[in-house]
């Protein structure tokens, strides 16, 4: 379940207008798509890191698990583990996974904590009617 404050919002209408004769945009397109790009996954990893981690988690697994498959067949085929280095790789690899695994449920919770205080501290705030003008 995704937190929100469940705060009441409006529309606000805006004047749009075409730019003045012979003006020049400031935006450059590579340096501020670049910019937003990391402010994009700034705002992911802050925002949902069980669905970031899980997805690193499960793709180091799968490839742990490619990188060891040829060193068991070799085992079980010889009893000889002769790619000691891949077998270790693929061990460090898994380990990574796990850990990766375990980083995303404790942030998701924090995540999750974070939000809930924040919809508590916005419930805290009196409510301040507004005085309408009666006919």
């Amino acid at each position: 379940m995704r937190w929100s404050l469940r705060a009441p919002c409006a529309e606000v209408e805006t004047d749009y207008r075409s730019r003045v004769e012979g003006s020049e945009s400031k935006l450059g397109t590579v340096r501020d798509g670049l910019l937003i790009l990391k402010s994009i996954v700034r705002l992911y990893v802050r925002e949902r890191p069980r669905q970031l981690y899980l997805a690193f988690s499960i793709g180091a697994a799968i490839a742990a698990l490619l990188i060891a498959a040829p060193v068991f067949v070799e085992y079980w085929a010889t009893g000889l583990v002769p790619r000691l280095p891949t077998a270790i790789l693929s061990g460090l690899t898994m380990m990574a996974a796990l850990v990766s695994g375990a980083v995303a449920v404790i942030l998701d919770s924090v995540v999750t904590g974070r939000a809930e205080a924040k919809r508590l501290s916005y419930l805290a705030i009196p409510i301040i009617m507004a005085e309408t003008e009666s006919d």
